[in-house]
């Protein structure tokens, strides 16, 4: 059943003449609340949800000389608390609940991509149609280097489809944040410094869909519904996506730039992953999309996200977009 849409095209540009108009301030706002009522804002076309959280993106984008670099610590105790884990999974909104915020994966870069599929595919939804949408590229912690994206897909008149992929959740050597590709079906962690952390995901998620992990997101829900709003009948679903970084990608996070050095915790300089990032030119594809039907399947190329706009280090990134974990 295709879902009837009627945007208000008055209201969405009022609110962004107002975001322009005080863009210098760097003023830290929401749209869900603040502007629109979650209703109103989840009934808009997918483009002007991108217009919308691209403008407030921008109004509280941080100068690179000025990167925050120390998250916040005074509530990690609540990433051992299901109730606290559950809202990762249960909250349906493009922004983080009021008062939350956000413990891992603190900052990162924000930016507008499209999902093109660029080959013949059985599978249904947004896999057949493709979409646009928004990417959160960070690092889960301060220190090492795990890097991992928020993938969040907007769909005409219907609440946004979320992704989170990872390589792995023990870290790489290479401090190059396109050095390995990215997927829903990760590994168990060797860490043991993860291991609390990772079994209270795994009771969260015992809690809301028993039988299910904390390291496989499922893609049922980029089957069900197409990037019109439409809700496909019968969806056909992969078992996994895996993204993989193309050669501009890799190429365009060279160690050795000329730029604003950060300061990390425990006082080591290190040039920061947020200035490599913000370097890369649009339009860029920074990965080939490939899909397997079932685990041991080869993967096959499905198609390409393609970077739209500029990835900048944002306040109302690291600390009001929020892309919800799907079970």
């Amino acid at each position: 059943m295709k879902l009837k849409i009627v945007t208000n095209l008055a209201l969405v540009c009022s609110i962004l003449f107002s975001i322009n108009s005080h863009a210098q301030e760097q003023n830290l706002t929401r749209i869900i609340s603040e502007h629109l009522t979650l209703k109103e804002y989840q009934a808009l076309k997918a483009d002007s949800k991108q217009r919308l959280i691209w403008a407030f993106t921008q109004s509280g984008a941080y100068y690179l000389d000025e990167l925050p670099t120390l998250p916040h610590m005074l509530g990690a105790l609540n990433l051992l608390s299901e109730d606290y884990l559950e809202l990762s999974f249960t909250h349906s909104s493009d922004e983080m609940p009021e008062g939350r915020v956000r413990l891992i994966h603190a900052f990162g870069n924000v930016g507008k991509i499209s999902l093109v599929r660029t080959e013949p595919t059985e599978y249904t939804g947004i896999f057949e149609t493709g979409a646009i949408g928004m990417a959160r590229l960070s690092k889960a912690a301060p220190t090492g280097f795990t890097p991992g994206m928020g993938l969040k897909l907007l769909i005409d008149g219907r609440p946004s489809v979320n992704l989170m992929v990872m390589n792995n959740l023990d870290g790489q050597k290479s401090s190059n944040f396109f050095e390995l590709p990215f997927t829903n079906n990760l590994p168990t962690p060797n860490a043991g410094l993860l291991k609390p952390m990772f079994d209270a995901f795994q009771r969260t998620v015992d809690r809301i869909k028993p039988g299910s992990g904390p390291t496989y997101l499922p893609l049922d829900h980029f089957a069900a519904i197409k990037n019109d709003g439409t809700v496909v009948d019968s969806p056909v679903t992969p078992f996994e996506m895996i993204f993989v970084p193309t050669a501009d990608a890799f190429n365009s996070q060279d160690e050795n730039i000329s730029g604003w050095r950060s300061v990390i915790p425990f006082g080591l300089a290190k040039k920061d992953f947020r200035v490599m990032l913000n370097q890369i030119t649009p339009p860029t594809v920074l990965y080939k999309v490939y899909l397997k039907k079932n685990a041991q399947d080869k993967a096959v190329l499905w198609g390409e996200l393609v970077l739209e706009s500029d990835l900048i280090p944002s306040k109302y990134g690291d600390e009001v977009l929020f892309f919800q974990h799907h079970l």
